[in-house]
């Protein structure tokens, strides 16, 4: 194969041919180029290497289509009388399934109480929200806004500031509207670089509140806590 504009790829695949498919796949990835360099090249069509082969494609056609109902479990009385038959459910589709979707949102959450392990989040959120964050012990919904970046205070941030930033805890609420997808970068630091308050920031009015740390040692101790705790920051203090 040559991504320098002599690319013969878009012929259709016609029984009896003698086409090696294989060949051309490992040709394609031996040039390194992707199909970043199949564009660049000037390529018109798809190329047959990413066209499924009919024979495979008829296989697939021949499974019918079955309208089934994958299992809903309702979670309304789970905090009540109906917890035992709930957890049956959900173990009866875990079997059978692996599978299931659960209804009740209000009592879902994406993910419970926590703080961050890291010195700063970035998120990027989609337009469903049911992200929360806890201010002066509310939980204040944090709405997505078209084209914002949502910034969070991590742990290590706190600990390096001796308290002058805050790490907030928050939480994520399921949503009636649909599925939430949000992408987020964490800056965790060097993992086994010791870290602890700035000594700039230290003074005889503004002791150290926190012993110094190896991000190492810290992510060992936030997986074994509890999610909905902050018992590894708390573990710093003096």
């Amino acid at each position: 194969m040559d991504v320098s504009g002599r690319l013969n790829l878009s012929d259709k695949l016609t029984p009896g041919s003698d086409y090696d498919r294989a060949k051309e796949i490992q040709s394609f990835d031996d040039t390194k180029a992707g199909v970043k360099g199949l564009l660049d090249a000037g390529i018109k069509s798809v190329p047959r290497i990413f066209i499924r082969p009919s024979d495979e494609l008829a296989k697939d056609l021949d499974f019918p289509t079955i309208q089934l109902q994958v299992p809903v479990i309702d979670l309304d009385g789970f905090q009540g009388g109906r917890r035992k038959e709930i957890l049956e459910k959900v173990l009866a589709a875990s079997e059978s399934w692996g599978f299931f979707q659960l209804i009740e949102p209000e009592l879902t959450l994406g993910s419970s109480k926590h703080s961050d392990p890291c010195f700063l989040t970035i998120l990027l959120q989609d337009q469903i929200g049911g992200l929360q964050v806890l201010h002066e012990n509310q939980w204040v919904n944090v709405p997505p806004m078209q084209g914002g970046l949502v910034v969070n205070i991590g742990d290590f941030l706190q600990v390096v500031s001796n308290n002058k930033l805050m790490s907030v805890a928050h939480r994520v609420v399921a949503n009636h509207v649909g599925p939430r997808i949000s992408v987020a970068s964490f800056f965790k630091g060097q993992i086994t670089k010791m870290y602890g308050p700035m000594k700039e920031l230290l003074s005889e009015e503004n002791p150290p509140l926190y012993t110094d740390f190896s991000i190492r040692e810290y992510m060992s101790r936030f997986l074994t806590e509890e999610l909905d705790r902050k018992g590894g920051i708390d573990c710093l203090k003096i």
